[in-house]
């Protein structure tokens, strides 16, 4: 996916800006195209990437502790509502930062966001990297009980990437891995790949526990999955990120 801007431009900072809204563009338009910024792209697209950098230095800042909490509590009321109108049959996942999970603390704020917001626990369900529960493995363990011990879901997102695991999983008491997308790409052409996903969906099987594939695109990449034992799948092949509204919609069709 390619953006290039076409005019002159005054400054490397506006050239930069104007190549990112371009392959924003082209990334909402799927795979192996290109677009070409111009005057007339979507003022919400500017918005948009505009927004994204300001969330990006506001990380660099330490918010994101604080950004963290609030996109949790608003995806609990979102999930809140859905249930209300008796759209959502599972739970509503969300992932983790290391400075959420590990920041002391945690499970009082995640008790207090379903307590203000009138989510049960058994509708909400966390998704964790490696990263995060390699660092400090028996505080993580001991917090991963915590929650298990509350009715919420974890999952282990990106599975595959990390240094270590298969040998700490059997340790984890987690309820989902996410096979990471970077093995499903190619799931359908590469002979490594495949065996990964495989192999994850087997030792996922014989572990009790649920496996997720990520990033799926194609029917081909489903199909393949699907036939192999995976019996949850995201990606862009059944929908796209969208608004609230859209998505009441969507799942209002799709069931």
């Amino acid at each position: 996916m390619i953006g290039a801007p076409v005019k002159q431009l005054t400054g490397p900072e506006k050239l930069i800006q104007q190549a990112d809204m371009a392959m924003y563009k082209a990334k909402q338009q799927g795979r192996d195209t290109y677009v070409v910024y111009s005057e007339d792209l979507d003022s919400k697209l500017s918005k948009r990437v505009e927004l994204r950098n300001e969330l990006q230095e506001a990380i660099k800042t330490g918010q994101i502790a604080h950004l963290g909490k609030w996109v949790t509590t608003q995806a609990c009321k979102d999930a809140r509502r859905l249930l209300e109108m008796g759209l959502l049959k599972g739970r509503m996942a969300v992932n983790l930062s290391p400075l959420q999970f590990h920041r002391p603390g945690f499970l009082t704020v995640l008790r207090s966001i379903l307590e203000d917001t009138g989510l049960a626990p058994e509708h909400l369900e966390l998704e964790l990297t490696e990263g995060i529960l390699m660092k400090d493995s028996e505080g993580a363990i001991d917090i991963l009980n915590a929650l298990n011990d509350m009715g919420v879901a974890t999952a282990i997102d990106d599975f595959g990437t990390g240094f270590s695991s298969f040998s700490y999983l059997k340790d984890l008491p987690v309820d989902n891995i996410k096979i990471d997308r970077s093995f499903v790409d190619n799931v359908t052409t590469n002979e490594k790949d495949a065996a990964v996903c495989k192999g994850v969906i087997t030792l996922a099987r014989e572990m009790g526990l649920n496996v997720v594939a990520e990033g799926v695109e194609t029917q081909e990449q489903f199909c393949y999955l699907k036939s192999h034992g995976c019996e949850s799948f995201q990606g862009y092949y059944f929908a796209r990120p969208m608004l609230f509204e859209d998505l009441v919609q969507w799942i209002g069709k799709a069931g």
